[in-house]
Formats: structure tokens, C-alpha cells, sequence
């Protein structure tokens, strides 16, 4: 009896490892799909060409490189159920991680400037936030990135070691530690206090529109009041959309935080005190590495796409435009070929 219930578990662990392959193949296909379309939208399109879109571009390449280098390795995993690709693919695998990782929570907090520059000096922004700015920032950004990354490639620790034979991992407290401080709860520190100057400065200046509504004055950038005019329509315009592209911001980060930051807290937790995780029922364990480990850090490279077009009215154009196009072209060459059938 007992020998029929371990067969059975095998079987159904089996089976469960070959249907979570295939959720990830299909993140595969979403998130490099979705992502190139964001890239090449704001390409092409001119108003969508602007700063915080261009850091945009830089967080979807991130989940393109996440969906072609990173995630095809994992369901190999998932499918073989232990590590047969050798010492150099298990580092590049953890380099591809951490280069990825570290990227996206740098890119949002290079948005969240870019949104507080915005906010804070509405008629100095276009001065401030050029294009050759914007490059370099990003340029910055994939920089400190693939230098924290690249330092995986030794050992730290004195007991660091990376675990090959059977499972990709690397051990070494002080790489980990260094890297979770400098990629991690600085840039989230900073995208967090950023963000709330941003939305007390937006609830700020909404308070001066109403009252300038109100009397028929309107405020200057400082606060003063003007003379009567269209200012405070321009004024609650302006606001109107820097307080929407806010939101799916907010919305973008928090994703990514949920995604992400239960695997940052479980690496720390496995590296300092492994017992606590192994101490587990083996379900839980199994449970918890399925969802923080191997599902929700992936899945959030294909769930961006789908937030910039429904939050973003400008992606939304473009994408029913877009989606629009392709079927009247997909019509005309089924007309086409219709055509050419009849004449033969």
C-alpha cells in the first residue's frame, strides 16, 4: 500500500512539473510577444515617445532577455527534475536572474525620478529629462546591473560554493547580502519615497486647481495666484495625466513587488537560516517554491504589457490600432487569394 501511495505521488509530481513546463512555455511566447510589441510601439509612434516611455523600453528588454535566457531553463528544470547542464549554463542562468532582477527595480526607480522631475518642475522637465539624459540613464542602469550580476561568478563567502549536480544555486552570504542591499532596498527605498512626494505634490496642486476653480484665480507654479485665465485648465489637464501615468506606474511597481519580492526574502532566509525553510512540511516547501520561486518572478514579465494597455490610453490606441490594422490586412489578402482561386 505504502509503495502504490509513492507511486502515485510520483506520478502526480510528474505530472504536475510537465503542466507548470508548460504555463512557462506559454509565458515564453506572452511576455517576449507583448514586450516586443511595447518596444516596437514606442518606436514608431511619436507620442508615445517620450522619457518615461523610453525607461519603459529598457524594463520590457529586461523581460525579453528573462523570457529567452532565463525561463527556458527553468522549465527544462521543471520538466527534468534535476540539473544536467553543467557548472558555466547553471552560472550564466544565475547571471541572466540577477542582471534581470536588478534592472527592472533600478529602471522603476529611474521612472519614479522621472515622474517626480515631472511633477515637481513641469516647465523645466523637457530641459531636464532630454533624450541623450534618458540614454544615459538607461545606459547607467544596465551597467550597475551587469556589474552586480557579474560578481556572482565568485564566491565571497568563505563557505560560498554554487550547487550544480543536482539543482542551480549559488550559496554565499555576502554577495547575496551586498547585492539584495545595493539592487534592491536602496532602489526601493528611494522609488517608494519618490512616489510619495509625487502623489503629495499631485493631491497638492489638485487642492490649489479646485480653489483656483472656485474663485476664478488660478496658480503659478510656485503657488501664487494669477490673474483669471485658461491656466488653471491647462494646469488641471496637465495634472489630469501625470496623475494617470502615476497610477500605472504605481501599479507596475506594485506588481513587481509582489512578483519579486517574496524570492528576494526567501534567498536571504535560505542563506542565513536554511533551516526554518527545510523545517517544513515537504507540501509547503513545495507550495512556496512553485509560487515565489518558480511561477510569480516570471510571470511578471509577461504581465506588464497587459497593465500599460489597460491603465495607458496612449498604448490602448496603439494597440486597437494596431490589432485593427492586422485584421483589415489579414482581410484583404483572404480577398486576394479568393480572387486568385476564382480565376483559376
Amino acid at each position: 500500500m505504502q509503495s502504490n501511495n509513492t507511486a502515485e505521488q510520483v506520478a502526480y509530481n510528474h505530472d504536475w512539473d510537465t503542466v507548470h513546463a508548460l504555463f512557462l512555455l506559454l509565458v515564453i511566447f506572452v511576455a517576449v510577444s507583448g514586450n516586443a510589441f511595447v518596444c516596437a510601439a514606442v518606436a514608431r509612434y511619436r507620442r508615445l515617445q517620450r522619457p518615461s516611455n523610453y525607461f519603459l523600453v529598457s524594463l520590457a528588454a529586461s523581460d525579453i532577455l528573462v523570457a529567452l535566457f532565463s525561463l527556458p531553463f527553468r522549465a527544462y528544470f521543471e520538466i527534468n527534475a534535476t540539473w544536467q547542464l553543467g557548472k558555466h549554463t547553471c552560472q550564466f542562468w544565475i547571471f541572466v536572474d540577477l542582471l534581470c532582477s536588478s534592472a527592472s527595480i533600478v529602471n522603476l526607480s529611474l521612472i519614479s525620478v522621472d515622474r517626480y522631475i515631472s511633477l515637481s518642475r513641469p516647465l523645466r522637465y523637457l530641459v531636464l529629462m532630454t533624450t541623450q539624459r534618458c540614454r544615459i540613464g538607461i545606459f547607467a542602469v544596465w551597467l550597475f546591473s551587469f556589474t552586480v550580476s557579474i560578481l556572482s561568478l565568485h564566491n565571497w563567502s568563505s563557505d560560498g560554493t554554487l550547487e550544480y549536480e543536482v539543482m542551480c544555486r549559488k550559496i554565499d552570504k555576502v554577495y547575496y547580502t551586498a547585492s539584495t542591499i545595493l539592487a534592491i532596498l536602496i532602489p526601493l527605498t528611494m522609488l517608494i519615497v519618490l512616489y510619495y512626494l509625487v502623489f503629495k505634490m499631485a493631491l497638492e496642486q489638485q487642492r490649489k486647481i479646485s480653489q483656483s476653480t472656485t474663485t476664478g484665480n488660478s496658480f503659478s507654479q510656485d503657488g501664487t495666484i494669477n490673474n483669471p485665465s485658461q491656466t488653471h485648465h491647462h494646469r488641471r489637464n496637465f495634472l489630469r495625466v501625470e496623475l494617470k501615468a502615476a497610477k500605472t506606474l504605481i501599479i507596475v511597481v506594485g506588481t513587481f513587488l509582489i512578483c519579486w519580492l517574496p524570492l528576494f526574502c526567501m534567498m536571504l532566509i535560505l542563506q542565513y537560516s536554511p533551516k526554518h525553510f527545510e523545517g517544513l512540511p515537504l507540501r509547503t516547501q513545495t507550495i512556496l517554491g512553485t509560487l515565489f520561486v518558480n511561477t510569480l518572478p516570471y510571470l511578471n514579465s509577461a504581465l506588464n504589457p497587459f497593465i500599460y494597455t489597460y491603465f495607458n490610453s496612449d498604448f490602448r490606441k496603439v494597440f486597437k490600432d494596431t490589432f485593427l490594422t492586422y485584421l483589415t490586412c489579414a482581410k484583404n489578402r483572404a480577398e486576394v487569394n479568393t480572387e486568385s482561386d476564382a480565376r483559376l
